[in-house]
C-alpha cells in the first residue's frame, strides 16, 4: 500500500464529489492536495478520466520542487493532469494552502467570458471568498505555463479565481475547504448575472463592510 494512501483516497473523494455537485462535467477538471503542509509534492487525479470510475489508483503523486517548474512523477501508471504546472505553482504561491480544486462552473465560466471582475456585491463572497473575484487578463491555453502565470496575481489573497474562457479555480488549506469556495464562487458569479440582466448599476458593498468581511474571512478560512 502506497505511504500517501489517505492523501490519494481524499484526492478522489474530493473528485468523486465536486462531479456528484454539479461543478464538472465528464472528465473535465481537476483535483489535488499537498502530501502534507507546505510540501513540494501533491495528489492529483489522472488525465482523461471520468470521475464515476476513478480509483486511488488513478490519482497521481508527483513533485513540484523544481524550479523551472517542471513536473516528476513520484508514484503512479497513469499520465497526470494537464493542470498539475497551475496547481502546483499555486501551492508554491501559497504556503497556506493545502487543495486546489479546478472546475468548469457554467456561471463563473460565462462571468469569465464578459467580466473583468466580480466586485464585492454580498456579504458572503467577502466573508468565504476573500472580496472582489479576479478574472485572469486574457485567454490562454490550458495547461500552460502562461495560464499559471495569469492565474496567481489574479487569485491574490483570495481562494477563488475565474480562468478567461476556461474556468475557476477554488482553493483552501482542506478539501472541504476548497469545495466549499467553489461552491460559494459559482453562487457569486450566478448573482452577478442575475444582477447585470435586471439593468442597472450593481451596488457594492462599502469599504468598511469589506474590510470588517476580510478580517472574518482570514480569521474562517485561513486563521
Amino acid at each position: 500500500m502506497s505511504e500517501f494512501e489517505e492523501q490519494k483516497n481524499i484526492v478522489l473523494q474530493g473528485a468523486k464529489k465536486f462531479f456528484k455537485e454539479g461543478l464538472t462535467v465528464g472528465p473535465s477538471g481537476n483535483v489535488s492536495l499537498r502530501t502534507s503542509k507546505q510540501a513540494t509534492s501533491m495528489a492529483i487525479t489522472r488525465s482523461g478520466k471520468n470521475y464515476e470510475e476513478m480509483t486511488t489508483d488513478d490519482v497521481n503523486i508527483v513533485d513540484f520542487s523544481s524550479e523551472d517548474n517542471k513536473i516528476k512523477v513520484l508514484e503512479g501508471n497513469f499520465t497526470p493532469s494537464s493542470e498539475s504546472i497551475l496547481h502546483s505553482m499555486i501551492y508554491k504561491n501559497r504556503k497556506n494552502i493545502n487543495a486546489v480544486v479546478h472546475y468548469h462552473g457554467p456561471f463563473s465560466t460565462a462571468v469569465g467570458v464578459v467580466a473583468e471582475s466580480i466586485p464585492p456585491m454580498v456579504d458572503d463572497q467577502v466573508f468565504f471568498l476573500g472580496g472582489e473575484i479576479g478574472v485572469t487578463s486574457e485567454y490562454a491555453v490550458s495547461g500552460s505555463i502562461e495560464m499559471a502565470n495569469q492565474v496567481i496575481p489574479a487569485l491574490g489573497k483570495k481562494n477563488a479565481v475565474i480562468i478567461r474562457n476556461h474556468g475557476a479555480i477554488g482553493i483552501g488549506k482542506t478539501m472541504d475547504f476548497a469545495l466549499e469556495a467553489c461552491h460559494y464562487l459559482e453562487k457569486t458569479a450566478q448573482i452577478y448575472i442575475w444582477a447585470s440582466l435586471l439593468g442597472g448599476k450593481i451596488k457594492i458593498i462599502d469599504e468598511k463592510a469589506v474590510k470588517y468581511g476580510l478580517n472574518t474571512f482570514k480569521a474562517m478560512r485561513f486563521g
